[in-house]
């Protein structure tokens, strides 16, 4: 991106979103499949259903979505450090 004349706003804003957008997709396909699976654990072991909880969920997002960003962080810094070089 760099090479085709993307600002470093830009490069660091499109990869600190792209880590953004995948940990909010990854907190909702972990609370369908956990869920599905806890449901299903309870129903074959006790013979009752286990509900979804969904006052959970804003903290486990905002919590994933904080590691996501940090995570991003060491990858930005080394984007920051790039130079590009004119021919």
């Amino acid at each position: 991106m760099k090479a085709l004349g993307g600002s470093q706003g830009q490069l660091m804003g499109m990869f600190l979103l792209e880590a953004l957008v995948l940990a909010v997709a990854g907190v909702a396909a972990g609370f369908v499949v956990g869920s599905a699976a806890a449901w299903a654990i309870s129903e074959g072991n006790f013979h009752t259903a286990t509900l979804p909880h969904l006052s959970v969920l804003p903290l486990v997002l905002l919590l994933n979505v904080a590691i996501a960003a940090m995570a991003a962080m060491l990858p930005v810094r080394v984007l920051r450090g790039l130079q590009r070089r004119r021919c």
